[in-house]
């Protein structure tokens, strides 16, 4: 294979690892929105009657589904970032940076996904949104999602490098044995060989 193939696969590797590792970072997004949302509706309706109520009439009747999908996207991204976090170099933002990405993916993703739901159900739920407790205290949750996320998602990455780095140890250590193994046989299968010609019976046995 020449260098400009090696190089061109490379580079296509380099933008695999990066695209699967954008999904990761997306996918924890996403459970941090759900997860300031569930948290800010609990907050600010804390019976369980009320709080039902205001969920159906504004577009919530669906978000049972929307947590068991956070939940799976979360091990998923945990996975994915194990995997091909490292080596998409997503070691190389500041945590600060990762940071204010997620917050800013999560707040317009909320906001936009608030008004969607409420739109369905009608132009006054709409109107209520920002009247709505439950809207403003999950703004500022989103700041701790977000950071919780930089969290999971540099944990995952270090947990991927450290595994990387073990395997690479490990592969000279069993190269070196696989070399050694067929030499001992070699080895041993001389020593069989000759001691079986200095136990050969005496030539007058075959004249």
């Amino acid at each position: 294979m020449s260098d400009g193939a090696v190089i061109q696969d490379e580079k296509g590797s380099v933008t695999s690892n990066q695209g699967l590792a954008r999904g990761a970072t997306t996918a924890i997004s996403a459970a941090g929105v759900v997860a300031a949302h569930v948290l800010a509706y609990r907050l600010a309706h804390s019976q369980n009657e009320v709080r039902a109520h205001v969920l159906e009439s504004s577009g919530h009747g669906y978000w049972d589904v929307v947590v068991f999908l956070a939940l799976a996207g979360v091990v998923i991204a945990i996975g994915m970032q194990v995997a091909f976090g490292r080596r998409a170099g997503a070691g190389a933002s500041s945590a600060t940076a990762t940071w204010g990405r997620l917050m800013g993916i999560q707040a317009l993703t909320f906001v936009a996904l608030e008004s969607i739901e409420r739109a369905v159900e009608g132009p006054q739920q709409l109107l209520l949104l920002l009247g709505e407790p439950a809207f403003w205290l999950a703004l500022p949750l989103l700041m701790v999602t977000a950071a919780l996320g930089v969290v999971v998602l540099r944990v995952a990455s270090w947990a991927g490098a450290a595994l990387t780095t073990r395997a690479r140890s490990y592969a000279p250590a069993r190269k070196a044995a696989l070399i050694v193994v067929p030499r001992s046989v070699r080895v041993i299968s001389r020593i069989g060989i000759a001691n079986t010609h200095e136990r050969a019976p005496p030539a007058f046995f075959f004249t």
